[in-house]
């Protein structure tokens, strides 16, 4: 569907040059505008995770944490019943490992969240690209892929 109704838009837009690519393959159309999906450098950046902590009112919690980046934790694409069966499966190995999500954190506190983290996970039945991913990676906060 999506390739049929290319050709009936004014302009489309892509994230990247190989996507511009993509739909020109698919259009003869001659406005594919591309609009990068960046993350912000200055926001997310590496910092010491006790002071993120200390930042997110945790200031003495030293234990492991596990973020799950979802703004709706009930998704079923984003499968948190996975992410919750996950950590339960790893806290036989780290007893004191925790769950955090994200729901309901504002954005601008996301990059203390994702410093905090010691791990970030994915488990979404499908992604793109997702800005959580490229924020997780500026952060140098590690990431558990999909499983």
């Amino acid at each position: 569907m999506t390739r049929v109704g290319l050709g009936r838009f004014d302009s489309i837009v892509v994230m990247s040059e190989r996507m511009r690519a993509e739909v020109r393959s698919y259009t003869r159309h001659d406005r594919v505008v591309v609009i990068p999906d960046g993350v912000d450098l200055d926001l997310f950046r590496p910092m010491e995770r006790a002071a993120a902590r200390e930042q997110l009112g945790f200031p003495h919690d030293s234990r492991p944490w596990v973020l799950f980046p979802t703004i709706q934790s009930r998704n079923p694409i984003k499968r948190p019943e996975l992410a919750e069966r996950a950590v339960e499966v790893a806290r036989r190995l780290v007893p004191d490992l925790q769950l955090r999500v994200a729901t309901g954190t504002p954005h601008e506190a996301m990059p203390l969240l994702m410093n905090a983290a010691s791990v970030v996970l994915m488990t979404s039945v499908h992604e793109g690209w997702p800005n959580s991913v490229k924020e997780a990676l500026a952060c140098n906060t590690r990431l558990l892929p999909r499983m």
